[in-house]
C-alpha cells in the first residue's frame, strides 16, 4: 500500500513545526506495511479555503494522479477547520477512492480500501 503524510501548522514562524505529525505518522506506516511515497508540509491556517491552500490542493491532485492508497494526517484539524472544507476534502478522496487515516481520531474513511 502507498500513502502520503499529510501535515499541517497554523504559524507560518519557526514557532511551530510538522516534525512530531510526520515522525508519528511514518511510525503508523511502518507498522501498518505502508510504503510513504511523499510528504506534504503546510504552514497555513486550517480555516483558510482550500482553495488558498495550495499544498492541500498539489496533495489532493498527486495522490489522484499516482492513485496514492492512503492520506495520513495526524488529526481532523490538520485537513481543516471549517467543516464545509472538510466535506469538500473527503468528498475529494472518496470519489477519488483514496483512503485516509486520522491518527488522533483512529479513524480510517474507506475500510474496504
Amino acid at each position: 500500500m502507498t500513502a502520503i503524510i499529510y501535515a499541517r501548522v497554523s504559524s507560518t514562524t519557526d514557532r511551530q513545526t510538522t516534525d512530531r505529525q510526520v515522525n508519528d505518522l511514518m511510525q503508523y506506516a511502518a507498522a501498518n506495511q505502508m510504503q510513504v511515497i511523499k510528504i506534504f508540509e503546510e504552514k497555513i491556517s486550517g480555516a483558510k479555503e482550500n482553495k488558498d491552500r495550495q499544498v492541500l490542493q498539489e496533495t489532493l491532485e498527486y495522490c489522484k494522479q499516482k492513485k496514492v492508497d492512503y492520506v495520513l494526517s495526524n488529526e481532523l484539524s490538520r485537513i481543516g477547520r471549517n467543516t464545509f472544507n472538510v466535506l469538500e476534502t473527503i468528498k475529494f478522496l472518496i470519489d477519488n477512492n483514496i483512503n485516509l487515516y486520522l491518527q488522533k481520531e483512529k479513524f480510517t474513511l474507506l475500510q474496504d480500501n
